[in-house]
């Protein structure tokens, strides 16, 4: 299973996404993005910021998304939208 890169980077991220995830505390937010990494459609795509190469499993049904850089890392969890997905520079999902 693939972990943040520091525990600052998971707090910033909960930060960020909490309003998307109410009820969770960062520990159930961790799990969340660890069961969407284990449940989710796995694809890639290029970082529309960054340019950088990315892996993204996508899980339709709690429209969750995990983000995973080149290391194996986490780079971000987050509630979407399949056509968001879908649009992702070089974009490989298919469902």
């Amino acid at each position: 299973m693939p972990q943040w890169k520091t525990v600052e980077h998971l707090e910033g991220h909960f930060t960020a996404h909490r309003r998307e995830f109410p009820r969770l505390s960062i520990a159930l937010y961790d799990a969340s993005a660890q069961e969407t990494f284990a449940v989710g459609v796995r694809f890639s795509f290029r970082d529309r910021r960054t340019g950088l190469p990315r892996v993204g499993y996508f899980h339709r049904e709690s429209s969750r998304m995990t983000v995973v850089d080149g290391d194996g890392f986490i780079v971000s969890h987050f509630r979407t939208d399949e056509e968001y997905v879908t649009l992702l520079p070089r974009s490989t999902y298919c469902d």
